[in-house]
């Protein structure tokens, strides 16, 4: 289907949004065949830092990732354990019949490092993580979209390092407090977000004028990519557009004109194209939405890429990290903390059955 063509493609801008994040005016090359020194990103860019040489890095002196422990999650995930999450839904629940640990262990094999980082009490954590946020979204697992829910909700949360020293800062004088309330040092701390501090100082904005570059020509000209039929011809407007642009005032105005203009063509280009996870685990996610609610595998699938890329990062930081990555603009720092205590229930019931403590910052 063309571009923009359901409502659902906002629900895709954000998974692809917030998977890229911004890469810098000076990546080289896409698709890659970068130079000896550089790395290839998981995007297909060629640079060097951890923005390319860090998670998804292809090609060229990648940062190495910790080695996967011998750990075997279905020793842990064992039918026992997967059977008193489902048992806790109404027998008349469709989702009850719907996931199995059969469809579990299968998707598994797409995650091989899931449950497999760190010591065997960190396997068990990450676990009873993992299932206590998919237990909390909708109810456990009641209904077939709580691992979208899971995959959907706030994925804002980047990649926290397994150094950070405090929640809600409160910082040394040469430590920066993150947009995640956790001080340290360097860009994960300092740059975007950064709250206090020795914070890195933003680039001024440029005085081009989005609404020039994105004429009524422009996006009529994606917007009529689709059939006449289509409801979302008649959803998406540029009066909408600019209307949402108002609350991020950099965008597409860092840089010369021309960058400007990239960032503009990237952002609708992606928008036009992509399918969010879908492509990544198999299935055609812009035309098959669906898919992830008849294919228990598939959703299983979509929960765990999402885990993997956005919540992974900061399962070492505590519990508490985990609900921030999923949900924390809306959850954490006392913005509903009824739900926050729901999911540390849901966890540390989840680490108690699999013997293990539930370790420190449990909540956020």
């Amino acid at each position: 289907m063309a571009a923009l063509i359901t409502k659902k493609n906002l629900l895709t801008l954000l998974l692809l949004g917030l998977l890229a994040g911004s890469l810098p005016s000076y990546t080289k090359a896409q698709n890659c065949g970068c130079a000896s020194d550089q790395c290839c990103s998981q995007w297909g860019y060629c640079g060097t830092g951890d923005d390319y040489c860090g998670t998804g890095c292809q090609q060229g002196p990648c940062n190495a990732s910790p080695p996967p422990n011998d750990v075997s999650v279905a020793d842990i995930v064992t039918q026992e354990f997967f059977n008193g999450i489902i048992d806790q839904a109404d027998a008349s629940c469709a989702g009850k019949n719907f996931y199995t640990r059969a469809a579990f262990l299968e998707a598994l094999t797409a995650f091989d490092n899931f449950g497999r980082i760190g010591s065997v009490d960190d396997s068990k954590r990450e676990i009873a993580a993992f299932f206590g946020n998919v237990a909390h979204e909708t109810g456990p697992l009641i209904t077939k979209k709580n691992l979208l829910t899971l995959l959907l909700l706030g994925l804002l949360a980047g990649s926290l390092p397994s150094y950070t020293k405090a929640q809600n800062c409160g910082c040394a004088s040469d430590q920066c407090c993150s947009q995640w309330g956790y001080c340290g040092t360097g860009d994960d701390y300092c740059g975007t977000g950064c709250q206090q501090g020795p914070c890195n100082a933003s680039p001024p904005p440029n005085d081009v004028s989005v609404a020039d570059i994105v004429t009524q020509e422009f996006f009529n000209g994606i917007i009529d990519q689709a059939d006449a039929s289509c409801a979302g011809k008649n959803f998406y407007t540029r009066a909408a557009f600019l209307e949402a642009l108002t609350a991020f005032d950099n965008f597409g105005r860092i840089g010369s004109v021309d960058d400007s203009k990239r960032e503009i063509a990237a952002f609708f280009g992606n928008v036009a194209h992509e399918t969010g996870p879908g492509n990544s685990i198999g299935f055609d996610g812009l035309n098959s939405p669906e898919t992830v609610a008849n294919d228990p595998i598939i959703a299983f699938k979509t929960g765990l890429w999402y885990w993997m890329r956005s919540v992974r990062p900061v399962v070492s930081q505590g519990f508490g990290a985990t609900i921030r990555a999923i949900n924390g603009a809306l959850e954490c720092d006392g913005g509903n903390p009824a739900t926050v205590q729901k999911r540390v229930e849901y966890y540390t019931e989840y680490c108690n059955q699999l013997g293990v403590s539930p370790g420190d910052n449990l909540t956020c």
